[in-house]
């Protein structure tokens, strides 16, 4: 559920939070597991926003990022930033609309609440299915602005 945005430089994120320690209601029908160094390619040419495989390589090995599979295929994933944010939410394009970016997001938000965080994420404002997702699934979106720095090629 990646956007492509034309610049670089600066941009707004809104940030979105889990407004309760209950926990959302899980969807079994879709399969949600840790990644394996071996998915690493998969997440490589998905992703675009974390260049450096090694950083991409960190997220899968200390156990930050999870994949649904469909018909024994890799259909998503989403993990946890180096500070601690939701995000890096892909559904293949294929598997979009079956559900799999709402499993995603929920099975993160219980593993989150389970390792006593407070689940949030930051999105690109022009990322609106992404946020339209958030809000679908309860998490609260805010109105104050978040902002990052971008390098000038990154493609969000």
């Amino acid at each position: 559920m990646v956007t492509k945005w034309r610049g670089g430089g600066v941009s707004g994120c809104t940030q979105a939070v889990w407004p309760s320690f209950e926990p959302p209601k899980y969807d079994p029908s879709v399969e949600v597991w840790q990644l394996d160094p071996g998915d690493l390619p998969i997440v490589e040419q998905y992703y675009p926003l974390i260049k450096d495989a090694a950083e991409l390589a960190e997220r899968i090995t200390s156990g930050n990022l999870f994949g649904a599979c469909v018909e024994e295929q890799l259909a998503g994933f989403i993990g946890v930033h180096t500070e601690g944010a939701m995000g890096m939410l892909t559904v293949l394009e294929e598997y979009q609309g079956r559900g799999i970016g709402t499993a995603l997001i929920t099975y993160l938000i219980r593993k989150e609440l389970r390792r006593g965080h407070i689940p949030y994420s930051q999105i690109f404002k022009e990322n609106q299915i992404s946020m339209a997702l958030q809000e679908k699934v309860g998490m609260e979106l805010k109105s104050e602005p978040v902002w990052w720095l971008l390098p000038k090629d990154a493609k969000v």
